[in-house]
């Protein structure tokens, strides 16, 4: 399996909400950064390992609801893959909606998946979660 098709796996896995097949494709030290601000939105910053990448997911379903998932595009050279899409948003507690376009870098070490960053417009979320 390729490196994109790895990340096309965690994406359908993503929409299925299949995270145990989620934290079981990356390794143990795995380190996932979200840009937006944890003060604000609680699954902002570093998450490292499998229990800290499962936390970030549990925060991601605790806050929001997705209503709009799209992969529009992979890049992959040598071990980076980076993929851009929509992410749609809904504020579990405010009600508030955003549609997002993302760019996720990914970045494996000898077959193993072990960092991601998302990239995307934080102010864009974070007003959202404003009451």
């Amino acid at each position: 399996m390729s490196h994109s098709d790895t990340i096309a796996a965690l994406y359908s896995a993503f929409a299925q909400g299949d995270v145990p097949f989620i934290l079981s494709s990356v390794a143990d030290n795995f380190s996932w950064t979200d840009p937006s601000d944890r003060a604000i939105t609680r699954q902002g910053g570093t998450f490292i390992g499998r229990t800290g990448f499962g936390s970030f997911l549990q925060l991601l379903n605790e806050n929001s609801q997705t209503t709009h998932w799209e992969v529009a595009d992979y890049t992959s050279e040598r071990d980076i893959v980076v993929a851009t899409g929509k992410h749609g948003v809904t504020h579990r507690s405010t009600g508030k909606s955003c549609l997002l376009d993302w760019v996720m870098v990914w970045r494996f070490s000898d077959e193993q998946l072990i960092s991601g960053r998302c990239y995307y417009d934080t102010a864009r979320l974070e007003a959202i979660f404003a009451a």
